[in-house]
């Protein structure tokens, strides 16, 4: 967010893969990663003296002076009260009530929309076959209740649109639309959107997480447009 607000960069597409790094983040621990710098980059005993001499200093006297101070603190806080018990098991109810929330709406909009799914026809079909060109293999399927057109499913993605929405496009209009959505199946999207949900219910406490998946999200549609 800092780097997308200090450089404010035009292009949507650079936007979204910071947003994207910023979500990715969250996902691989900060210890594996220092881990992992300090192996390839700063093995030598040469680049450790230098570069993690004053930083190991500095830790040092932290912890002592916590150690020091803090040891009522921390008596109360993961002691006899509790708290880190009580903690974790709001994280994790936090966890299983926002799986079960995005679950639950991708089966009922299944469900919702299984039983009248046709494929598209031929004036939709030759419009996407315009669209795709060739360069990714893209299905689609009219629903008479639902979105008005959105990219749906991981392995094999599909173009949903309503029926009703599609006949009130013009010709232009309707190839815009969809290539718009074939723009979404080029760049992976729909993984990336999976990928940003995960994080979001790993992470449902932290205030970021939420600012950063609905940058991207926002940055998403831009760059597709």
């Amino acid at each position: 967010v800092l780097a997308a607000g200090v450089l404010r960069l035009g292009s949507s597409n650079v936007l979204c893969w910071i947003y994207r790094i910023g979500l990715l983040k969250f996902a691989i621990p900060s210890v594996w990663l220092f881990g992992v710098v300090q192996e390839r980059f700063l093995s030598s005993a040469a680049n450790e003296s230098i570069v993690f001499g004053p930083l190991q200093g500095a830790a040092s006297r932290a912890a002592t002076a916590i150690a020091q101070a803090g040891e009522p603190l921390g008596q109360v806080w993961w002691g006899s009260s509790g708290v880190l018990a009580a903690l974790v098991a709001l994280a994790a109810l936090g966890l299983a009530w926002h799986v079960g929330c995005r679950l639950a709406r991708g089966f009922r909009f299944h469900w919702k929309t299984r039983r009248d799914r046709r494929p598209f026809a031929s004036r939709e079909a030759q419009a996407l076959r315009e669209c795709s060109q060739g360069i990714v293999d893209v299905k689609g399927d009219l629903v008479v209740a639902g979105p008005g057109i959105g990219l749906y499913g991981i392995f094999r993605p599909r173009i949903m649109a309503r029926r009703a929405f599609l006949d009130s496009l013009s010709d232009n209009e309707l190839a815009t639309a969809l290539q718009h959505e074939v723009a979404h199946r080029i760049r992976r999207d729909n993984i990336w959107c999976v990928v940003a949900e995960a994080i979001v219910c790993l992470y449902w406490f932290h205030p970021l997480v939420w600012a950063l998946r609905k940058r991207m999200l926002f940055e998403m549609e831009k760059a597709c447009d």
